[in-house]
């Protein structure tokens, strides 16, 4: 650790909070779990548009999200109406945020982005997250899903602080995207990682800052290689996140991961601070200065949401390079961007496009890539296409049928670039479809899902599933 700069950091960000324009005993907020039900999580995102809120990122903080519900709350009742009930829930010290049995049949092996790393052939899934409160600045929440193989760790976590400061302790997921359809940074794929991280609650001062960083260290043993030596073990993992809001109803945004450490290139505590904010990390992971030292991507980010003669609409894209730390080789990059209609009539249209280049996602250092319990960290709808370069676009479709009833449908197209074993390149291409129906029952709510399509590898995929929740 250098204590020169750690002061001048500590210094800069005291400071910084100094100027909040927010009362800080407002106190910490649980989350909403990332694995919401699709109507809910519809219902959020036309929220934050209508509202002309760009920096709301998942998982959704309770607080802010209940903050955006109050502004619309004169102006969009219907809207305000069917998310306040919800919201509700959360206004106790304790309860259910989600509670969900599925049945399901499927010919995939690759799981559901929602799943948490579940076998996509699962056919028994219970869902289930909740929360308490103790103090204003003490609480705990905690989700899970479960298989007939297997009980998957979602998230479970200590919440302490204020609101311009909440520490995050336990597993927790997080999805650093501004895509919703795809995720190049961090998403929910897989299981949760143990971490501990810092982040605000609400947004600070006129500027709509919102930040995140987080230390923490994967689950999975993977060979970890520094020249000639190899060693099973579990790599580290630092993140930082940051928006802000230059001018109304803009947000710009920058994130970064580092994967680093673990086995023979063991860290010290001061290589976590290396790990966020410097160049290359040296001796510290016990590597020379000429080798490689870890990967790190980083992004950078733009959201616009905007309102013309009462047509509301959100454009948002990334662009994300992988920078090898000590390496000299070229630097792949992946970029998402998208389009979004909050509210057309009573539907919904987004349309998002993603790709990446052949070996944005690999390593010459970890053998798993960019991997934790052989599920990706982040999210591409080409499940498995990791080590190859890939396309996709996607339209989906939300249409409010009436208060109780909704349907969504997802038309996607996808391209991935194969090796062969002669290092040639062979292109495939794939289309699939799904729908989801749901509708509500006083308190509950029932839905029944199917997708089928062709993937980019050339099989037949097929899925088909009744759920109920609470």
């Amino acid at each position: 650790m250098r204590p020169s700069s750690s002061i001048l950091w500590i210094a800069i960000f005291i400071a910084f909070i100094s100027f909040s324009r927010f009362v800080y005993s407002e106190g910490v907020s649980p989350y909403l779990p990332l694995n919401l039900p699709n109507h809910i999580s519809q219902k959020i995102e036309r929220l934050a548009v209508i509202a002309g809120e760009t920096s709301l990122n998942k998982p959704y903080k309770v607080a802010q999200v209940t903050a955006l519900a109050r502004q619309i709350k004169t102006t969009h009742p219907l809207l305000f109406r069917e998310i306040a009930p919800y919201l509700r829930d959360h206004k106790e010290r304790s309860g259910s945020s989600l509670l969900q049995a599925s049945l399901a049949y499927s010919n995939s092996d690759f799981s559901n982005p929602y799943h948490y790393g579940v076998d996509g052939q699962s056919n028994v899934l219970l869902e289930a997250a909740g929360y308490a409160i103790y103090t204003d600045y003490l609480g705990f929440s905690g989700s899970a899903v479960i298989s007939e193989n297997s009980v998957n760790k979602a998230q479970g976590m200590m919440h302490v602080g204020v609101d311009v400061l909440q520490l995050d302790i336990g597993y927790k997921s997080r999805w650093w995207s501004v895509g919703r359809i795809n995720a190049l940074l961090l998403s929910n794929e897989g299981e949760a990682f143990a971490s501990i991280s810092a982040s605000n609650v609400v947004p600070i001062s006129s500027l709509d800052f919102n930040y995140e960083v987080f230390a923490g260290k994967m689950n999975e043993e993977t060979s970890v290689t520094s020249g000639d030596l190899l060693q099973q073990d579990e790599p580290y993992i630092a993140g930082a996140f940051l928006t802000f809001s230059p001018v109304k109803q803009v947000t710009l945004g920058f994130a970064h991961t580092t994967v680093f450490g673990g086995g023979v290139r063991d860290a010290e505590s001061g290589t976590f601070y290396d790990a966020l904010v410097a160049n290359n990390l040296g001796s510290a992971a016990n590597t020379p200065y000429y080798e490689e030292q870890a990967d790190r991507r980083y992004a950078f980010q733009a959201r616009l949401n905007q309102e013309v003669m009462g047509f509301h609409y959100s454009i948002y894209g990334e662009h994300v390079t992988k920078k090898v730390l000590g390496g000299s080789g070229n630097q792949p990059n992946a970029a998402t961007v998208g389009i979004y209609f909050p509210t057309i009539n009573e539907s919904s249209l987004r349309i998002e496009a993603t790709r990446y280049d052949q070996g944005f996602y690999s390593s010459n250092i970890y053998s798993s890539g960019y991997q934790n319990d052989e599920n990706s960290l982040a999210y591409f709808v080409v499940s498995g296409s990791q080590n190859t370069s890939a396309e996709s676009l996607t339209a989906q479709w939300y249409w409010s049928m009436n208060s109780d009833e909704s349907l969504t449908t997802t038309f996607g197209w996808s391209q991935v670039a194969l090796l062969t074993e002669d290092s040639s390149e062979r292109v495939n291409s794939g289309l699939n479809f799904s729908a989801d129906y749901r509708s509500r029952f006083e308190s509950a709510y029932w839905g029944v899902e199917a997708s089928t399509g062709i993937d980019a590898f050339g099989e037949q995929t097929y899925r088909l599933g009744v759920y109920f929740g609470f």
